[in-house]
């Protein structure tokens, strides 16, 4: 192996620990903040919100249908343009935050 290759490694391998180090340390400085407080950390923490999850699964099946329309465009047409999947992607995407906009709004 070449030395370029375990510079390489070896720099892939210390910035994912320097990304865990510092969320790791922030997290617990922010929690020992709010112990001096006099705040429980445990109270409010992962609570699932089940609008928030049904907007992210929305918003996957509409990438996967729009990957779906755009591969489907590649095949049956002869257009070469990046635009073929990232078009319906997008429409799909953006339909999916207009019907759940639609869907959960609070009434005036």
């Amino acid at each position: 192996m070449d030395i370029e290759g375990i510079i390489a490694i070896i720099a892939t391998f210390s910035t994912a620990f320097g990304i865990v180090y510092i969320v790791m340390s922030t997290r617990h400085r922010e929690r020992m903040a709010m112990i001096q407080r006099g705040i429980n950390p445990n109270e409010g923490s992962r609570t699932s919100d089940p609008e928030k999850s049904l907007k992210n699964g929305m918003q996957l099946i509409a990438v996967a249908v729009g990957l779906g329309c755009g591969y489907l465009l590649d095949i049956y047409t002869n257009i070469e343009q990046p635009w073929v999947y990232f078009g319906p992607v997008i429409f799909f995407v953006g339909l999916v935050m207009i019907l759940f906009y639609f869907r959960f709004r609070k009434p005036v």
